[in-house]
């Protein structure tokens, strides 16, 4: 097997990156390949003796794209160059955008047209509509049935997840005027900062995934997003392609130059 890195010119979105990372990897004789739209550079791993890097070159450059030269100033400057041209591009859109915009929306009452005389017009115009979409979607999922008695009850709250925090803090506050006995909020894995907030407003908070932790349960978690994953692991292992570049512990993996490279490009 041979790996050859080159760079492409003529990406502008994740779009163009996954298309010609699909065509390399249906040439007869790749096994591998990732196209970083960060770095404007793929990395393919291929079978010289049934394809040749040539060949993988023609197949990008059919696709629409350019193939580069290895010369680092040059991909430099045309990076730069596709900048600035993205850059004019956004202020014309700007420019053409506002005229039809401000014709598209000349008869809205949109909230400066108040001048503040009116605010409350404007706000209340936009809660009738929020609460129109509520009763929809409470007759959608729940039917007529009224809501449940929960006066000096224990309340469960159940979501798959605490970031801000914001959506269980509306959902406890609306439960708190009904006086339930005790709520307790109930969720996988939560940012420690906002469990922390919200443990003044409920009686208990359980993160779950913690729990079984602490309590000697092995937990096989499947995730990107880095931070839960680095405070939650004991160890990590790291698939590209179905294939596995890394397993360790996360401080070792989080270091490992393949991890790096598969992440962020040459």
């Amino acid at each position: 097997m041979t790996t050859v890195t080159f760079a492409i010119g003529g990406m502008h979105c994740a779009a163009c990156a996954v298309r010609n990372e699909r065509t390399l990897l249906k040439t007869p004789g790749v096994r591998e390949a990732n196209v970083n739209l960060g770095t404007r550079r793929a990395r393919v791993e291929f079978d010289e003796t049934a394809v040749s890097e040539a060949a993988l070159r023609e197949a990008v450059v059919g696709n629409g794209y350019e193939v580069l030269d290895d010369d680092a100033a040059d991909h430099r400057q045309l990076l730069r160059q596709e900048v600035d041209t993205a850059r004019w591009r956004a202020a014309a859109a700007i420019v053409l955008a506002v005229p039809v915009m401000l014709l598209a929306m000349s008869d809205i009452a949109l909230p400066w047209t108040y001048l503040g005389r009116n605010a409350s017009a404007w706000i209340e115009a936009v809660a009738r509509e929020e609460r129109t979409e509520l009763e929809r979607r409470s007759v959608a999922f729940r039917g007529r049935r009224p809501l449940p008695a929960v006066g000096g009850r224990t309340v469960l709250l159940v979501d798959d997840g605490l970031a801000t925090g914001s959506t269980m803090r509306a959902a406890v506050r609306a439960l708190r005027r009904q006086r339930p006995a005790a709520i307790v909020v109930a969720v996988p894995i939560g940012a420690a900062a906002t469990c922390s907030a919200l443990a003044s407003e409920v009686d208990d908070i359980l993160a779950l995934l913690f729990g079984l932790k602490e309590q000697g349960v092995a937990v096989i978690m499947i995730e990107h997003v880095m931070r839960a994953v680095m405070k939650f692991s004991e160890r990590i292992a790291v698939l590209v392609a179905g294939r596995k570049i890394a397993d360790g512990d996360p401080q070792a993996v989080v270091g490992n130059a393949e991890v790096v490279k598969a992440y962020l490009g040459e």
